[in-house]
């Protein structure tokens, strides 16, 4: 079913992408205000996969997918920090499941367990990011997909190549909390906290200073 909606979403994006006009937005440290929580995946595009030098592609380093966006919450880090220390966490395990298209980006399906949404939930508790008017959303079918970029469009995008394969699994031990721009460049990237997702019941997060 994820993988049905998906295909849905990138055959309709496809379908407008030669007429796309926005640009690349700013990356960089004049950039850096996106408040979020990551997992680094470290995979990209095939090198020999070609995409229009205009367009961004994602270093390997930077490619992740967003587990919570907690810039809209009143809740210092510190406390967050030691909310996180008390709960139960657990290394994250996720799929690979092809690419896709939206009507900005190239993506890596991800295909993920209750493994992340455990982590997901206790991050959104320890910011007490308010749940919205859609969280039922997060029921259906289509929420056990999560999406990571590889590349980002400047001006008319490209569809991804039929016959390049995005196919793996990934158990990822390290999340972080970090301050930036809108495709986690080194530039634009603050690490505030890295947060050790082995530690279990009372599994103390690590906290990285500035990059």
């Amino acid at each position: 079913m994820q993988r049905l909606v998906a295909d849905v979403v990138s055959w309709r994006s496809a379908a407008t992408l030669g007429g796309r006009t926005e640009p690349l937005p700013v990356i960089g440290e004049p950039a850096r205000r996106y408040l979020t929580t990551v997992l680094r995946l470290n995979v990209s595009l095939p090198s020999n996969v070609e995409v229009a030098e205009r367009h961004y592609r994602y270093p390997a380093h930077t490619v992740h997918v967003t587990v919570a966006n907690v810039g809209r919450t009143s809740t210092s880090l510190v406390t967050a920090l030691e909310r996180l220390s008390r709960s139960r966490l657990a290394p994250v395990t996720l799929r690979l499941n092809g690419l896709g298209c939206s009507p900005d980006t190239i993506f890596i399906r991800v295909l993920y367990d209750r493994s992340f949404v455990r982590v997901r939930r206790a991050v959104r508790r320890a910011f007490d990011v308010p749940s919205g008017p859609l969280q039922w959303v997060r029921a259906l079918p289509y929420s056990a997909m999560a999406f990571a970029n590889v590349v980002r469009f400047d001006g008319p995008g490209e569809r991804p190549h039929r016959n390049v394969s995005m196919w793996g699994a990934a158990t990822i031990d390290t999340m972080e909390i970090v301050l930036t721009d809108r495709v986690l460049s080194d530039e634009g990237t603050q690490v505030l906290a890295s947060i050790d997702l082995r530690g279990g019941a009372g599994g103390a997060p690590s906290c990285a200073g500035p990059n």
